[in-house]
C-alpha cells in the first residue's frame, strides 16, 4: 500500500489540483497478509488427497479443476479441506467439456435433437426411461400458467 500527500485513500468529493500532485510524497507502508495466496491444479481426486498440497490448507486458494467432467459439489468438497478457497476454474485436459457442442439440427426429430443434449450432460447416460420421459415431454402440449388463476392452461 502506497501513502500518497497526506492520505492512503482519496477522500470522496475532493478534488485535487495538480499544484497538490506535484507537491505530493510517496512512501511505502506494510500492509499485513492475513495467509499466502496458492494456486492449485488437478483433478478433484489429485487436490482432495495429494500430501504436498498440505502446505496451502490455510492459504487463500485458486484452484483448477481438470477433470474431464464437472465433479459434483466441487467448491464444498474443495472447501473441506481448503477452506479459504475463492476461485474454482475448470479446464479439462484434452479440451473443453463445458463449451456448448455444435451439433447440425436441420432434418432432425425434437426427440433426437434433445436426447443428444442429455448424452453431452456429464455423468447423465441416456438410458430407457430418460428416452421415455423424453417423448412424454415432447409430446405433451406446452402448458402455459395462468398467473390470474393460479392454473395451467
Amino acid at each position: 500500500m502506497y501513502r500518497i500527500g497526506g492520505g492512503c485513500y482519496r477522500e470522496p468529493g475532493r478534488r485535487r489540483n495538480l499544484q497538490d500532485v506535484a507537491q505530493a510524497s510517496a512512501e511505502f507502508v506494510e500492509a499485513p497478509v492475513p495467509r499466502p495466496l496458492a494456486r492449485i491444479r488437478g483433478t478433484i481426486d489429485e487436490l482432495l488427497t495429494d500430501p504436498r498440497l498440505a502446505v496451502h490448507e490455510r492459504s487463500w486458494v485458486q484452484a483448477t479443476l481438470t477433470d474431464a467432467n464437472r465433479p459434483l459439489q466441487a467448491m464444498e468438497r474443495l472447501r473441506a479441506r481448503f477452506p479459504h478457497t475463492l476461485v474454482l476454474g475448470f479446464q479439462p485436459l484434452g479440451g473443453d467439456r463445458t463449451a456448448v457442442p455444435v451439433a447440425r439440427t436441420h432434418g432432425r426429430s425434437d426427440h433426437s435433437i434433445s436426447l443428444e443434449f442429455v448424452a453431452e450432460l456429464p455423468r447423465t447416460p441416456v438410458g430407457k426411461l430418460s428416452r421415455h420421459e423424453l417423448r412424454k415431454q415432447q409430446a405433451a402440449p406446452l402448458q402455459q400458467p395462468n398467473l390470474a388463476t393460479g392454473t395451467s392452461s
